[in-house]
Formats: C-alpha cells, structure tokens, sequence
C-alpha cells in the first residue's frame, strides 16, 4: 500500500479539529485582567496599586524571609532558569551553587537594600 494511505488520508471538507479551538478566554487573560485591577473584593487599594504589585510585593517579602521558594521564583523571574545540569556530580554541584547564592542575596538584601529602603519582614504587602 503507498504511503501516504488515501484511504485514512482526510477527505475533501474534512478537519483535523473539526471543533477548533474552544471559544471564550482563556485562563491566563482572566488571571491578567484580575492582577490589572486597583481593587480587591470591592475596596480599593491605597497608594494605586494593583493587585499584581501585592503580588510582587508579597513574593519579595517572602523571599527577604528566608523562604528559598520564593527566592528561586524571585530570582528565575529576573534572571531566567539555572540550565539543567547534565550529570549526577554537576546537578549537586549546581544545586550547592544555586543554595549558597541563594544565602549570599537573602544577606545582602537585608543588610544592604532591605533596611534602607524601609522594607520590614512580616509587614503586610499594600495596606489594602
């Protein structure tokens, strides 16, 4: 039989998707329009934030706190992902790398821009 088959080839008017794509919007334009918004449950928030900067805000403080989590998300965010290592002694070395800059910028953070800047640990991110 030649390949391609003409008998399981698409016929004339024939779609592979013949639904296409599902209609409405999709999750990531609903989660855009909410963090836009300068209000949450009907209140608005002081200063003219929006709800992304408490969002931003709440990520740096946890970050600031020790919690390594938000200090890689804080960190992948600005600087993109550590490539992926690509054997067992170069993944600890990575993760050891990764662990001890993550130290160092939580130390320097407090030290340096945190204290300054007026950024108190624990404080609640907006005042909403």
């Amino acid at each position: 039989m030649p390949f391609p088959n003409p008998d399981t080839q698409f016929k004339p008017g024939n779609r592979a998707n013949p639904g296409g794509r599902p209609r409405g919007r999709s999750i990531t334009a609903r989660l855009r329009d909410l963090l836009e918004k300068g209000e949450i449950n009907g209140k608005p928030i002081k200063g003219g934030k929006q709800v992304a900067d408490l969002v931003a805000e709440t990520i740096l403080k946890h970050a600031l706190a020790g919690d390594l989590g938000f200090m890689r998300l804080l960190l992948e965010r600005n600087d993109g992902r550590v490539p992926e290592a690509t054997g067992d002694s170069d993944e600890a070395t990575v993760a050891a790398i990764d662990a001890e800059t993550a130290r160092r910028v939580l130390r320097a953070a407090r030290d340096d821009g945190a204290q300054s800047e007026g950024v108190t640990v624990g404080d609640e991110p907006g005042n909403v």
